[in-house]
Parts: structure tokens; C-alpha cells; sequence
């Protein structure tokens, strides 16, 4: 670290402080999710400690924060295309102002609430992360896709519609692009098959 540097960036920012920069206020670079402010007490980690806390398998669920960069979104899984939406129930959930989201199927029926209600493209990506130690794949659900992507769900939707090799141009122009990501990660275990995972 080095106190009372000099050169023009110095100098710069000096004169900044100077004119009002030390009394102003700062905005909040992250917006509160739909998580109900969970990541507000979240303990922030690397991606290789956030490795070994997975390994540990929590017992109840922990939220962690980390930052990285976007370094791939998975497009191909086992040799057949993996989109990265798919069209969801917009009907409301009974009770609630939340909207079903679940899958609706090819004639645009939902198999769990019944609606025949409009449709709208929903994002579900796996992506992985680096940060400067390691990377680690993670799903990242409609809202953390749209701000990683930079596009909405109907825009990731309708170039999936027209041309796959479109889309994979597109998001392959975010990847270790700008700024990193404060990312909000939920460590839980789940038993899948008998086995905790």
C-alpha cells in the first residue's frame, strides 16, 4: 500500500475529495433480491472456500458471498443443446402476488396449477464462475441470468427460436467481460437418490 502517492490519477482524485467527493453519498451497487435480504449477513469467501464449506455438507442452508467472473455458460449437455429458457405459468399463485413460473408444456398448459394462461420466457442457466484461486458451476435462476447476460428472457427466448449458433455468439461476448460479480450463493444440503449431495 502506498500513502500520499503522486502522479495524475493522484492528483485527480485528490481534487475530487477536495470538492465535495469526501461528503458524498454512496448508492448501493446490488439490489435486494427476492430472497428476503438473505444475503444481508452473508459471509463472504473465495470460490475455493466456498468449495471446502460445500464439501462439509451444511445441514441448514447458508448463504455466502463471493466474487468472480461470468467464465461460461453450459449451451450442450452431453452433446444435445441445453437452452437457457424455457416458457413458464404467469398465473398467480394462490394467496400470494408471486407467479406459478413452472414449466408449461408444449401446448402451453401448466401441469401444476392448470392454467392456459400466457406463457413468459424464463431464464435457468448453469454457469461457471472464476475468481483469482478456482471455479465452480452454479445455476443462476431468471433475474441473476438477465443482469449476467445483459438481455432479458424474451430476447434469450427469441434468438433460441431463430438460430442456436446466435445465441452462443452473444453470451460468449460476456464471458470475463467488465466488472466482477457479487454473487449470493445458498450452500444446502439435499438428498438425491438416497446419497447427500
Amino acid at each position: 500500500m502506498e500513502f500520499n502517492p503522486t502522479g495524475p490519477e493522484a492528483d485527480r482524485i485528490q481534487t475530487w475529495w477536495k470538492n465535495g467527493g469526501s461528503s458524498t453519498s454512496l448508492a448501493a451497487m446490488s439490489i435486494s433480491g427476492s430472497a428476503g435480504g438473505a444475503g444481508r449477513n452473508a459471509k463472504e469467501v473465495s470460490l475455493t472456500e466456498l468449495r471446502q464449506i460445500a464439501q462439509t455438507l451444511p445441514e441448514n442452508p447458508e448463504t455466502y458471498k463471493v466474487t468472480a467472473r461470468l467464465g461460461q455458460i453450459q449451451t450442450t449437455k452431453q452433446g444435445q443443446k441445453q437452452p437457457l429458457s424455457y416458457m413458464a405459468c404467469s398465473a398467480p399463485r394462490e394467496g400470494t402476488q408471486l407467479m406459478c413460473n413452472k414449466r408449461v408444456d408444449e401446448t402451453g398448459k401448466c401441469p401444476v396449477c392448470g392454467s392456459m394462461g400466457k406463457a413468459v420466457a424464463r431464464l435457468n442457466t448453469r454457469c461457471r464462475f472464476v475468481d483469482y484461486a478456482d471455479s465452480v458451476w452454479c445455476t443462476t435462476f431468471h433475474e441473476g441470468a438477465e443482469v449476467l447476460l445483459g438481455m432479458s428472457g424474451d430476447e434469450i427466448h427469441a434468438l433460441e427460436q431463430t438460430d442456436g449458433a446466435d445465441v452462443e455468439d452473444t453470451i460468449k461476448q460476456k464471458y470475463y467481460q467488465g466488472t466482477p460479480f457479487q454473487l449470493t450463493i445458498r450452500a444446502k444440503t439435499d438428498i438425491y437418490q438416497g446419497e447427500a449431495k
